[in-house]
């Protein structure tokens, strides 16, 4: 009996400036690797993440989002985005506001075809200062 075996990838749409989205392939065991990830640049890590912590956060107001490459607890290439949230609205933002937010960023940029993982932080201008980050 022949078995054929075909995982080619299909590209349906092009949701964040002409950033294909990966679908599967069909063979839920073949899953991750149906894939095509890859790593996007940090601008557009950045400006995804502002959109997406923009419309999640209203009436919070943000300074800026920035993100850095780094390594998560396993070694792996990560992802740490920062939301740096007016002093005036740090009270304003309540938990679930904040876990939607997370969620919502981890989602797309998985959708954009991110392979890294994504740990967002929220601070203030007070507090990066007073790290000595800025």
């Amino acid at each position: 009996m022949a078995f054929l075996f075909n995982a080619s990838l299909s590209i349906d749409r092009k949701p964040y400036a002409g950033q294909p989205v990966p679908t599967y392939c069909g063979l839920p065991w073949l899953r991750d690797a149906c894939h095509n990830w890859r790593m996007l640049d940090l601008g557009d890590v950045d400006r995804l993440a502002d959109k997406v912590a923009t419309a999640t956060l209203k009436g919070v107001k943000l300074s800026r989002v920035y993100s850095t490459a780094t390594t998560d607890s396993d070694g792996r290439d990560a992802l740490n985005v920062t939301i740096v949230v007016d002093s005036k609205y740090k009270n304003t933002m309540t938990g679930d506001t904040a876990l939607n937010a997370i969620v919502r960023i981890q989602r797309d940029l998985r959708a954009s075809g991110e392979e890294r993982f994504a740990i967002v932080d929220f601070t203030t201008e007070d507090e990066l200062t007073s790290n000595g980050d800025t």
